[in-house]
């Protein structure tokens, strides 16, 4: 497993005291307003306060970051964080880092690499890498036989696959 998450990147300056906005990579955004140490682009910074906006950003207030000006050097960066500084996810639920790479089985045979996963409204998407191209389907409860982020391995029920996922 990953010793360290990208759970996020800094938009844009968030009004004139310093503060960042960033783009989330998770479900639940609120899990992250306990970090007390971030990395951007390399420098470790620690959290003065982290809130989560109306739309699920977080709004980052980084000390030694204190003018717009040193906000702005910050766009486009991608936040970083420790796996200790990660909460612990209920059971049954993952972060995207430990899924992305994994190897994926249909029914045990092994068909290629979680390569991507889109996040949209109603479904997470997961892209896999095969032989054949890239094969996409929903994240549906049904579709998973079992999840293994320490083995690296993913073990779909080819029968329900079958009928959702879509090679392009």
């Amino acid at each position: 497993m990953k010793e360290y998450f990208q759970i996020g990147k800094i938009v844009r300056p968030h009004g004139v005291k310093g503060v960042v906005r960033a783009e989330t990579y998770t479900s639940n955004p609120k899990r992250f307003k306990v970090l007390k140490e971030l990395s951007v682009d390399g420098q470790v910074y620690e959290a003065e306060s982290i809130a989560i906006d109306c739309d699920g950003y977080m709004l980052i207030k980084l000390k030694g970051v204190n003018t717009m000006d040193d906000a702005e050097k910050l766009r486009g960066k991608n936040v970083v964080v420790k796996r200790t500084q990660l909460p612990k996810l209920p059971n049954g639920n993952y972060y995207i880092d430990d899924l992305i790479g994994c190897d994926v089985l249909v029914d045990g045979d092994n068909i290629g690499t979680l390569s991507k996963i889109d996040q949209f409204g109603s479904a997470d998407v997961y892209e896999v890498t095969t032989s054949k191209g890239n094969l996409n389907f929903p994240a549906l409860k049904e579709v998973f036989r079992s999840i293994d982020v320490e083995k690296g391995i993913i073990n779909l029920n080819g029968m329900i696959l079958s009928r959702i996922s879509v090679y392009n």
